[in-house]
């Protein structure tokens, strides 16, 4: 074979067809970890809670049984808030 039949060939062999408009794409998908917007509220209300109540994260972590680092990713909602909550509405004395 001519080598402008056979890079043609081969070039023929890659090209799809369908056009790429059609390409399906991955999505990123949330999976249960990932924070969402609702932690991030529930962490800015956390925050707000415990300034008011005048507790420190280190005092609040040691309450909830976590790190005063895991409070501060509750906070800026980087971690899914989980059942630290139903700790935390005990402490706060109020209903999440």
């Amino acid at each position: 074979m001519p080598p402008e039949m056979l890079a043609s060939a081969v070039t023929a062999s890659f090209k799809s067809s369908k056009p790429d408009t059609d390409v399906k794409r991955a999505k990123r998908k949330l999976t249960p970890r990932s924070a969402t917007g609702i932690d991030a509220y529930i962490g800015a209300r956390m925050r707000e809670r415990r300034l008011l109540l005048e507790i420190s994260q280190d005092r609040l972590g040691k309450e909830l049984g976590v790190s005063f680092q895991q409070i501060q990713k509750y906070e800026s909602g980087q971690n899914r808030v989980s059942a630290a909550v139903s700790n935390l509405e005990r402490l706060a004395g109020v209903h999440v």
